[in-house]
């Protein structure tokens, strides 16, 4: 889904921010003003002038998607192997476009999109910023603990623990290794105020 701000003239050229969805989420999500956790983000991006865009990513269904990724474990790769082809897919296409600033391409992600601003724009040079919000807290704790209410362990997300990740790469590494990556300027917060 594309949003385009209203003030946008011909030949003028603008930042884009992509906006991803957390799990079980849709695009619609991130313009729909009843959606209370994602606060109407890509249209208020776009009243502020920036065009917006948010995908669909794989991450609904439940065990459907997870499936998907256990079968491309098998070939060495993951879910977000999918999403890497995706993502690219699309920065090459907006690149394209007469309105966009090419430099000027952004990523702002949600729960599980957070956890997508954390692993894709590293790998992908051509995001300039990358916004983590809702996925970046101690990861270890969120996947195995079984005295907290927000355990994984207490939900569907049997397929949340990557191996050895929580010993080598908690969220909160990833998002100060982002923020260092190539002395681009890709940064991961927490929070992204958009009131």
């Amino acid at each position: 889904m594309l949003v385009l701000p209203k003030d946008l003239k011909p030949g003028e050229r603008r930042p884009v921010v992509v906006c991803q969805h957390g799990r079980n989420g849709i695009p619609r999500n991130l313009l729909d003003g009843n959606t209370t956790a994602y606060s109407n983000v890509a249209a208020q991006l776009a009243e502020r002038g920036f065009i917006a865009l948010a995908p669909h990513n794989l991450y609904r269904g439940e065990d459907r998607y997870r499936w998907l990724d256990r079968k491309a474990n098998t070939l060495g790769a993951t879910l977000f192997s999918f999403i890497i082809a995706q993502h690219d897919q699309m920065l090459r296409w907006l690149g394209t476009q007469p309105f966009v600033d090419a430099q000027r391409i952004a990523f702002y992600g949600l729960s599980y999109g957070g956890e997508t601003a954390v692993r894709v724009p590293p790998i992908l040079e051509r995001y300039c910023l990358s916004i983590c919000s809702g996925d970046f807290n101690q990861w270890t704790r969120k996947v195995a603990a079984t005295d907290q209410p927000f355990s994984f362990m207490r939900t569907i997300e049997w397929a949340r623990v990557p191996g050895r990740l929580g010993r080598r790469w908690r969220t909160a590494r990833a998002g100060r290794a982002t923020a260092r990556t190539g002395g681009r300027r890709t940064s991961t917060i927490n929070r992204w105020p958009i009131r």
